[in-house]
């Protein structure tokens, strides 16, 4: 799967929108979750599939994030943009 992965720094309480071009799935994580991400681990996230930009989020802990943009499949590849704004 290929992927656009946006990492940042984010306390708890702030909030973050990511914004995207078109319909696609987004995924919002810890380092840790991340880490089992690339993996092929269990892992969770905040998130999912949007049809509409930007996606907001309110930051539960302190932490470094990872925000993952989806880019299709390996046979519907998609061109897309994103980029995260704090809040």
């Amino acid at each position: 799967m290929k992927y656009l992965h946006l990492p940042f720094e984010a306390h708890k309480g702030k909030t973050v929108r990511i914004h995207f071009d078109q319909p696609t799935k987004v995924m919002l994580m810890t380092a840790f979750q991340y880490n089992n991400y690339i993996h092929n681990k269990s892992f969770s996230y905040m998130g999912g599939q949007k049809e509409k930009s930007p996606f907001e989020v309110h930051i539960p802990k302190d932490s470094k994030w990872h925000a993952i943009v989806e880019l299709g499949s390996y046979n519907n590849p998609k061109k897309i943009s994103a980029r995260v704004e704090m809040l």
